[in-house]
């Protein structure tokens, strides 16, 4: 990855996580396309080198299902995020 810097504003941060979350895993998804918020979490962290809280996750989460990119399922009391496609 190319070095980069992200200058976070109060009123983009849920979109541009939402935005990275998305492009993270359209290419992690080619190998995985079943994920708990705790893996997205890990993989945002090793990918984007930032932790933006698990609000912002589950928020960006939240949207991406609302835009069809995913769809939230419960597992044996386990939330899962599934990619669509």
């Amino acid at each position: 990855m190319k070095e980069w810097i992200w200058y976070q504003y109060p009123w983009t941060r849920l979109e541009d996580t939402t935005q990275f979350i998305q492009k993270m895993l359209s290419d992690e998804g080619k190998k995985k396309k079943e994920w708990s918020i705790e893996e997205i979490i890990e993989k945002f962290k090793e990918w984007y080198g930032i932790d933006v809280g698990k609000n912002y996750y589950e928020m960006a989460m939240d949207l991406l299902e609302k835009e069809g990119f995913i769809v939230k399922e419960v597992h044996n009391g386990k939330t899962m995020y599934r990619i669509k496609g």
